[in-house]
């Protein structure tokens, strides 16, 4: 009888410890942050960062999700997938960087865009064995961006 009292409340404490190592989502991310510098230094104005899932490499069982975030002109950002600065969850991720001029409405892209159109940074890969990563972008200046 005692057993059955207390059984729910064992329950419902195991299962938050085991969520509490995969962030407020319950989900098995790794927290990723980092820095944007250009010809390595600051960027020119603020901008994002977005991480884009490559199909098929996700963990199975697990949502696609991607992540994003923003940086200032220091050049430091975390990623959210699902929560506020969560991370990512495992897979491999294109990396795409957007630091403009002016709004797009103001122009071609290849005038406004401090980052070259050619311009690809590495994929990134999220193994699911880390809890927090760091990767810094070194992003090459175009210097024909109109100011």
């Amino acid at each position: 009888m005692l057993y059955c009292k207390y059984a729910g409340v064992l329950v419902t404490a195991v299962a938050c410890l085991a969520a509490a190592g995969c962030g407020g989502s319950g989900m098995p991310t790794t927290k990723v942050q980092g820095a944007v510098t250009f010809e390595g230094g600051p960027p020119p104005k603020p901008g994002d960062i977005s991480f884009s899932l490559v199909e098929g490499t996700g963990a199975a069982g697990l949502p696609y999700r991607p992540g994003s975030g923003s940086f200032g002109t220091d050049g430091k950002f975390e990623v959210t997938s699902f929560e506020k600065g969560d991370g990512l969850l495992p897979g491999t991720y294109e990396v795409r960087i957007t630091c403009l001029s002016a709004p797009p409405s103001q122009g071609p892209l290849a005038k406004l865009s401090y980052v070259p159109l050619d311009w690809e940074a590495e994929n990134l890969v999220i193994t699911g064995d880390e809890s927090a990563i760091t990767v810094d972008y070194d992003v090459p200046l175009n210097k024909n961006v109109r100011q």
